[in-house]
């Protein structure tokens, strides 16, 4: 019992501090060492899977594998569903909104896939449009312009409240 409760409090403060090397093989011991001797309750064993659905997804790139996992472990959970389907899908507005609305620890595991999502994000956008109010961009990013700009080199032109991506072309 003692050392399951030390288990989950390590990983849940390694989730928080994002330091992987500590988090990760702690679920895979949890889950499938410790958790088959003493059965974690039906909501530890969700929440840590949750956990590896997560970060097989969002830090370690694996679709496949977090659908995998998901479905053996029977997880139902409809906001980490809710972010497969985004990843999968490339449904930013999806992805941003699930971020918003789950704990702590599923929010700090998706932090490494925010930069593939804004990235995704732009490129999306920059194919699609020709222009898009600021306040959209931001919104559909997740970011501010100084900051689009600067880390993101994005050269699209700013003209008041509305992002010139590209101008039409002469005919």
């Amino acid at each position: 019992e003692f050392s399951i409760q030390a288990y989950i409090f390590c990983i849940r403060l390694s989730i928080l501090v994002k330091h992987m090397e500590s988090y990760h093989p702690a679920i895979l011991h949890l889950l499938k060492k410790m958790h088959p001797v003493l059965p974690l309750s039906a909501t530890e064993l969700q929440e840590f899977v949750g956990y590896l659905v997560l970060d097989l997804a969002c830090r370690q790139n694996e679709l496949a594998q977090a659908y995998s996992v998901r479905n053996s472990y029977k997880l139902h959970d409809s906001k980490v569903n809710a972010v497969l389907r985004a990843l999968a899908h490339d449904n930013y507005c999806l992805f941003w909104r699930v971020k918003r609305t789950v704990d702590g620890h599923k929010a700090k595991i998706m932090e490494f896939v925010e930069d593939d999502v804004k990235k995704q994000t732009l490129k999306c956008l920059g194919r699609s449009y020709l222009n898009i109010d600021l306040p959209a961009l931001e919104q559909y990013t997740n970011t501010s312009w100084p900051i689009l700009t600067k880390d993101y080199g994005v050269g699209w032109q700013l003209e008041g409240t509305k992002v010139i991506i590209r101008k039409p072309k002469a005919k």
